[in-house]
């Protein structure tokens, strides 16, 4: 599973990177991660409103794992890679594809990640990932 929380909460990643272990407790390992990093392909499973604090209500996304695609990739590549089995991305570091007759070679940790969370750890960009 993966957890994702939708945008309004500024002091959502201060919450997160002072409470990690606790949220990583809960959730089964996962770290809750802003939505815009979730594959929009990728299952909802459920979402909730959760109170973190007396006036603090952040919205919480369930989902279903899936692999996470690069910024830049274009919408072919994105369907060829979702349409994949999650599990033949664990073990693949280069895919190799032929797309409206163009070749194209797409590279684990620049194109594509098994996760979310992966990609938020290998690009670096979110402090708490």
């Amino acid at each position: 599973m993966e957890v994702f929380f939708k945008p309004g909460c500024e002091e959502m990643g201060g919450i997160i990177t002072n409470n990690k272990a606790a949220f990583t407790t809960v959730l089964n390992g996962a770290v809750p991660l802003p939505s815009s990093m979730a594959n929009s392909a990728s299952a909802l499973v459920g979402t909730s409103d959760v109170m973190l604090d007396d006036d603090l209500t952040v919205t919480m996304e369930i989902r279903r794992p899936a692999a996470s695609l690069s910024d830049g990739m274009g919408e072919m590549a994105r369907m060829f890679v979702n349409g994949m089995i999650l599990e033949e991305l664990e073990g693949a570091d280069k895919l190799n594809c032929v797309i409206d007759g163009e070749s194209m070679e797409l590279v684990r940790g620049v194109d594509y990640w098994g996760s979310a969370s992966a990609r938020a750890a290998g690009e670096g960009k979110i402090a708490w990932a």
